[in-house]
């Protein structure tokens, strides 16, 4: 066997290309017929567009989320009616800020004041009952 003489610059002739021991790829995928080659939406109507979903009015969230503390929370902790009425002043400037504006989160500022006022109510009658049960307690005798 002999080598093929190498290839000289100087001849001024491209060299051949290697040939590959491997098989040529695949031709591209075809689907069956009848059915539209990939990458292509389906024929008919096209999926509906969905616009983008507002932000709830973050002082409505925050007055549902301090109510609903206020009423679970706040209970157990000395400073119980701090919460409820956060709530309620936080539901009533977002009810305006939602009125004026139109953003979503009515729901959540009705929510915050709901429970804000229940806390504060539930806080009165704990302070009722606290008093009461101050004065209405006998004096241990010695």
């Amino acid at each position: 066997m002999s080598d093929p003489q190498p290839h000289r610059p100087e001849d001024g002739q491209e060299p051949p290309a290697p040939v590959s021991p491997y098989p040529p790829p695949p031709a591209a995928y075809l689907p069956p017929p009848g059915y539209p080659p990939p990458g292509f939406p389906p024929p008919g109507f096209p999926p509906p567009a969905y616009p983008a979903k507002a932000k709830a009015n973050g002082l409505a969230l925050t007055s549902m989320i301090l109510g609903i503390l206020g009423i679970t929370v706040g209970l157990c902790l000395l400073f119980f009616p701090v919460m409820p009425i956060l709530a309620v002043v936080f539901g009533h400037i977002g009810l305006t800020q939602i009125r004026t504006t139109g953003a979503p989160g009515r729901g959540y500022a009705i929510a915050g004041l709901v429970t804000g006022y229940i806390g504060i109510a539930l806080s009165i009658l704990w302070l009722i009952g606290t008093i009461i049960g101050t004065f209405s307690s006998p004096m241990p005798s010695f």
